[in-house]
């Protein structure tokens, strides 16, 4: 039952990875500005100490992209989990049951004696008419 709990929680997961990726694409432009500023060489040094500071932090979500986009790109939804689950626990237990896989041949058999009865059922009205 646990599965199924946090299965729920993955469309969560995904979401605050998408977030995050905004957040990162975000620091990785103020990156590339604040780099191309220092680059001036009329760069004051009395905003060494911002720049810094600002470099750091968005050296550290830009980092953080190469967790959030993995995320945002392998993390299944809700729904598509819960296929996944369901649907391969399901043929799983089809592939290993032998009684299945004999199902489907004793269906056919089944089919085919219904309709020889009701092709013969049917003649016998006709011929009584």
């Amino acid at each position: 039952m646990t599965e199924i709990y946090w299965i729920t929680r993955l469309d969560a997961v995904k979401e605050a990875c998408g977030w995050f990726t905004l957040l990162g694409i975000v620091a990785l432009i103020i990156f590339i500005f604040l780099r191309l500023v220092s680059i001036n060489p009329d760069f004051d040094e009395d905003w060494k100490g911002i720049y810094d500071s600002g470099m750091r932090i968005c050296r550290n979500f830009a980092f953080g992209l190469l967790i959030t986009i993995p995320g945002l790109l392998f993390v299944p939804s809700t729904k598509d989990a819960l296929l996944i689950y369901g649907v391969g626990n399901t043929v799983d237990y089809l592939i290993s049951n032998p009684t299945v896989r004999n199902l489907p041949d004793k269906a056919v058999q089944a089919l085919s004696k219904f309709a020889d009865e009701y092709i013969n059922d049917d003649n016998k009205k006709s011929s009584e008419k």
